[in-house]
């Protein structure tokens, strides 16, 4: 996403380019007469790029399309706290601890020495960054390191579970779909 280019070995397609390629690709599939397509967003700042690209299939297509979001499957109660939920997006406890499950090796937790929260912590006001009034934004906008959350309670067992609790959600939802 286009919110991180800023950060040193990040590279992006800007928002137009994403959709573009991303319906060029989906439309191959159509034209195959896929009916059923599950498009699952792994990080928050394409939610509303799958929304246009669904829409866009979806009127030139016969077809059923759904989009999801596993940082929105479940509240994830019992494995990472609220605050952390609410109020960290990017590389905090909730992305850490996958990474740890996943891919240990990639993870640098002597490098964990500061982070942030989203403004929206503290912030009373109706506009922000995630709720429900929304103003743009990129991430060094918040966060100099580029981490919004506390990675510092990530653990590969949370990541397990996480793991865990979206695949059993992926599975309800093409079980939907087909059923």
């Amino acid at each position: 996403a286009s919110e991180h280019k800023y950060y040193d070995g990040t590279i992006s397609l800007n928002s137009i380019d994403f959709i573009q390629y991303s319906l060029k690709i989906i439309e191959q599939f159509c034209e195959k007469k896929f009916k059923n397509i599950f498009l699952l967003n792994s990080h928050g700042g394409q939610i509303s790029h799958l929304d246009i690209i669904g829409k866009e299939l979806k009127s030139k297509y016969n077809i059923t399309i759904v989009r999801g979001t596993y940082f929105l499957f479940d509240n994830f109660k019992g494995i990472i706290s609220k605050k952390e939920q609410e109020y960290g997006y990017h590389g905090g406890e909730f992305e850490t601890s996958l990474m740890l499950y996943l891919f240990p090796e990639l993870v640098k937790l002597d490098k964990f020495n500061s982070y942030e929260y989203s403004t929206d912590f503290k912030s009373k006001k109706i506009i922000s960054l995630e709720k429900n009034i929304k103003k743009s934004w990129l991430t060094e906008e918040i966060s100099k390191s580029g981490i919004i959350g506390n990675p510092n309670k990530s653990n590969p067992e949370k990541g397990k579970k996480i793991v865990a609790k979206v695949i059993n959600c992926m599975n309800k939802i093409v079980n939907e779909m087909y059923n």
